[in-house]
């Protein structure tokens, strides 16, 4: 799956407020490479603690930007 595709199914579960399929998904991130485990421990962090409006700041936060046209 696609980084930009994997941010946006983060985005649709913490929308719906599931936790515990964000929680995997932050553990497959964090197993594709050391440089995504910072990202994928704030995730869980969030997700433990039912943070869904901050998880979604954080995946908004690194989503790609469409150019200004």
């Amino acid at each position: 799956m696609r980084p930009k595709r994997r941010l946006e199914v983060l985005y649709v579960l913490a929308q719906a407020g599931n936790m515990g399929d964000i929680r995997r998904r932050a553990d497959h991130i964090a197993a594709l490479g050391e440089q995504y485990r910072p990202f994928a421990d704030k995730l869980i962090g969030l997700a433990k603690a039912y943070r869904s409006k901050a998880i979604l700041e954080l995946v908004e936060a690194h989503m790609p930007r469409k150019p200004a046209t």
